[in-house]
Formats: structure tokens, C-alpha cells, sequence
């Protein structure tokens, strides 16, 4: 299962336990924030978490998300 996101034109790809990307201070920023990733949520919303404490109110969006199995009933 894989999240990527875009920053401006750079992209990030989290694979659900660390970042990657060919831009190395993007995907080092993010990967210091993988504390903020809850292995038991989906991978976007942690994902979601992460970009939000490392990029704040920088222009990211998330560009693709692998579908995952989740709860029927329970917010995220």
C-alpha cells in the first residue's frame, strides 16, 4: 500500500513505515515526522498527519492512494 503526495512538483511516496522520493530534504523532513504516524489507520490518514506537522500550510496534496480494507462504520 503506497500514499504519495506533491509538494509544488516535487512528489513523496510513503509506503507505510518511511518515505521516499528522489528529493532528498522533502523525504528527510517528512521521514522526522513519522512519529506522528498511528500504524493502525489507514495509510493516507497517517500519511495526512505527517504532511500536515512537517509541511503546515505548504501547497501539498495527496496525488495517489492504494485503496486499503477499513472498518465498516469508523471515522478516521
Amino acid at each position: 500500500m503506497a500514499v504519495a503526495i506533491q509538494v509544488n512538483e516535487l512528489v513523496a511516496v510513503w509506503n507505510g513505515r518511511q518515505w521516499a522520493g528522489k528529493d532528498t530534504s522533502l523525504v528527510g523532513l517528512l521521514n522526522a515526522f513519522r512519529d506522528k504516524s498511528r500504524g493502525y489507520l489507514p495509510d493516507e490518514v497517517n500519511a495526512r498527519a505527517m504532511c500536515q506537522a512537517a509541511l503546515g500550510d505548504a501547497p501539498w496534496k495527496v496525488i495517489r492512494s492504494d485503496p486499503q480494507p477499513v472498518e465498516p462504520g469508523v471515522v478516521y
